[in-house]
């Protein structure tokens, strides 16, 4: 047997201790913890397990259960034995391998942003402000339009209420006077920019040229100031101007319901004379049929409004007193002779007998007119009236016309 002896200053440096119960090895001679038999302590060193190959670990006769070995080859690394002395499982130590995925954790928030009503496309666990609080969409039905956040709790769960306002800030200390602006030299002067960078701006002027402004704000343009030279050609359109802008208020002396403007620039009244069309009336579509014998009115069933009276479709009624020429002519659908009569209210009456085939292109139809002139006053009034020896009706070809016309 061989033995060794440790040189005299490493026994000075390692302190042994040992009782009945468990042993203790360290440099600093404290005993061992009191729940173990090898109790080692070392701040700079560690211990050394036995070390062997595969083969020589199969080899160790009745290893004890918790036999430790270091494997040294194929495997390498820790091994206990895990088994009984007589039939020894030698296990092997390691990290493990990796276990399953964890169930998938509950879903985020998605933050959208500030709530808008007009969105369709919030879902669950979209999450937005609205008046400084914040909400999540919790609503199983997604794309609900209009449903705000704080007068829906099923569709939106609040998640943070606004916090209290807070305190005013202290007030900032008083910027340096500006240079402000230059005082004028009387009323109604303008303050304009320089012309040129950083275009501050300038001293008061007045206001020159057509226009003159005073201290209220009001814009006076001059006399003979608006003249062709100042207005382009085709510049005052209808569009311009507002309808019912322009009254007789708006115009100078002179100007009234019944004058206009001379080229002159004077206004004056128009001199008397000129006809007025105001009634033209047909029987297009109309087919009314005379009894024989019998004096008919005849009815119109087309007419332009008059201006100069009214028309109910056989009697024009006067407005306006005057001179009137009166018109009338009837086509029928047959050669029958007959006649017609302008009749007035003040017992006036001029007829025409009728004429035959031969005054109208169509030998088998017949035709009739007659004119008068009137003195008329307001609320007189005219009509046609028919007459025949037998039944006829009148062509609905627009062929028979009543026209008055105030001269």
């Amino acid at each position: 047997m061989k033995v060794k002896f440790l040189p005299l200053i490493s026994l000075l440096t390692l302190s042994f201790y040992a009782s009945a119960q468990n042993v203790a090895i360290n440099t600093d001679g404290s005993t061992a913890n009191s729940s173990s038999m090898l109790d080692i302590k070392s701040t700079t060193k560690g211990v050394l397990i036995p070390r062997m190959t595969a083969a020589q670990k199969a080899a160790i006769t009745t290893p004890a259960t918790g036999l430790l070995v270091y494997q040294t080859d194929g495997t390498s690394g820790f091994y206990y034995n895990s088994g009984s002395p007589a039939s020894p499982v030698w296990q092997y130590i390691s990290t493990g391998t990796a276990g399953p995925q964890g169930p998938a954790g509950e879903i985020g928030i998605n933050y959208r942003g500030a709530y808008s009503s007009s969105v369709n496309s919030y879902s669950y666990r979209d999450a937005v402000t609205y008046s400084g609080s914040y909400y999540m969409y919790i609503n199983s039905t997604p794309g609900l339009v209009g449903q705000t956040p704080n007068a829906y709790p099923s569709t939106w769960a609040l998640l943070a209420s606004a916090g209290a306002t807070g305190a005013t800030g202290l007030k900032g200390d008083k910027g340096d006077p500006g240079d402000g602006f230059a005082n004028g030299t009387t009323g109604g002067q303008m303050i304009l920019t320089n012309s040129s960078a950083p275009y501050a701006p300038g001293i008061p002027v007045n206001m020159s040229g057509d226009a003159t402004l005073n201290a209220g704000g009001v814009i006076t343009i001059g006399n003979n100031k608006i003249v062709g030279a100042k207005i382009a050609d085709d510049a005052v359109t209808s569009t311009k101007i507002a309808s019912n802008a322009v009254t007789i208020a708006k115009l100078p002396a002179g100007a009234t319901s019944i004058t206009y403007l001379r080229g002159d620039g004077t206004w004056a009244a128009p001199s008397g004379g000129g006809a007025v069309l105001d009634l033209v009336a047909s029987t297009s579509g109309n087919t009314q049929t005379f009894t024989a014998g019998a004096i008919t009115d005849v009815i119109f069933s087309t007419t332009t409004a008059p201006s100069k009276g009214s028309f109910n479709g056989t009697t024009y009624t006067v407005n306006e007193a005057g001179i009137y020429m009166v018109n009338a002519a009837l086509t029928t659908t047959s050669a029958t002779v007959f006649s017609i009569s302008i009749v007035t209210s003040n017992g006036n009456s001029y007829g025409s007998p009728g004429s035959g085939a031969t005054a109208y292109p169509t030998s088998s139809k017949a035709f009739v007119s007659a004119n008068a002139v009137f003195s008329l006053t307001t609320g007189q009034t005219i009509k046609i009236q028919a007459i025949t020896p037998g039944a006829i009706t009148l062509s609905a070809d627009n062929a028979s016309r009543f026209t008055i016309t105030k001269l």
